[in-house]
């Protein structure tokens, strides 16, 4: 009995001193909203400048320009045509500063200044945007297959 009651009194005196230290702990100001959104807008920068030059070509000297069209993208994504423009030009630049020098470099290798004709390319890219999914397969099959059979030509 005498351990019970020990027990009881150890757990009552816990208890009081951690209701002492909670009561001691300062309370946090409250969160300001605004704050916290500007705190969350600059954590989002963090590596986007070298995103920007390496990966997008984008020149700082026209900033104010990238601001533009950052203002401009936030306001029209709810704006269908200007969404699907937006769009556009995005897969554009992914095209000519990803994707053509990609297959460039593949065919034709690093120094070359022989490249594919970007006009064609369209061409196709656009009858593909209309084409069936097994069509783009069986492209996807022919293009592979053209490709190896011009590098073994070519080399």
């Amino acid at each position: 009995m005498k351990k019970s009651i020990f027990k009881i009194g150890i757990t009552v005196m816990m208890l009081l001193q951690a209701n002492t230290i909670s009561a001691q702990v300062p309370e946090k100001e409250p969160v300001d909203a605004d704050e916290m959104a500007y705190q969350i807008g600059m954590a989002q920068c963090k590596g986007l400048t070298d995103y920007l030059i390496d990966s997008q070509n984008v020149n700082f000297a026209f900033m104010d320009l990238f601001i533009k069209g950052v203002k401009d993208g936030i306001s029209q994504v709810k704006d269908p045509e200007k969404n699907t423009y937006m769009a556009g030009t995005q897969i554009g630049r992914q095209i000519a500063q990803q994707m053509l020098p990609m297959i460039n470099k593949e065919l034709y290798g690093e120094s070359s200044v022989v490249t594919i004709s970007t006009e064609e390319f369209l061409k196709g890219f656009f009858d593909g945007l209309d084409s069936t999914p097994e069509a783009i397969a069986a492209a996807v099959e022919k293009a592979n297959q053209m490709m190896e059979d011009f590098k073994i030509q070519n080399r």
